[in-house]
Formats: structure tokens, sequence, C-alpha cells
């Protein structure tokens, strides 16, 4: 399969998503560390907020004592720098 580029690039090495559209069909990307229970929020304000294709993709589970790896990749710039402003 052909691999497109990207043309903000972060999350290089993650394997391709198994569903739907593969991560480098997407225009920007971008990875955040949370701690355990803030996930939900995050994927909330994305649920209520973004109008435009995005996916997210875990990286490493968070526990009590270790924060999580998430990647998130969207089509739309605007939503993305929303995205960097509201969470990172």
């Amino acid at each position: 399969m052909t691999q497109l580029k990207r043309k903000t690039a972060s999350c290089k090495q993650l394997p391709p998503m198994d569903w739907m559209r593969d991560r480098d069909s997407f225009d920007h990307a971008h990875e955040i560390i949370k701690p355990f229970g803030v996930l939900e929020s995050v994927l909330d304000w994305c649920k209520s907020e973004l109008r435009g294709e995005w996916r997210w993709q875990l990286l490493e589970m968070s526990s009590d004592i270790k924060p999580g790896r998430y990647c998130f990749f969207f089509d739309n710039e605007r939503e993305y720098l929303a995205f960097l402003m509201k969470w990172s």
C-alpha cells in the first residue's frame, strides 16, 4: 500500500491503524500524555467541539502511577490548533 506524506509530522513510528482511514491520510497529528482518567474528558471535548474528521490512537495505557500516551489525528488545521491550545 502506498504511504501518503503528512504535512505536519508527529507520532511517526506508529503501526498503521486498522479501521476506516490510515493515520497517514490525516494532515495533522499530535501526541499527548495525560494522567489516568483524563482521556474521557479529552474525547468528550473532541466529540462536542470538532466537526471535521479526527481519530485517536492509544500508545501507552495509563494507570494510577503512570500517565497514558495518546496520538490524535486531524484533517482540519483550525481544529488541530484548537486541540493544541486546549490539551497541550
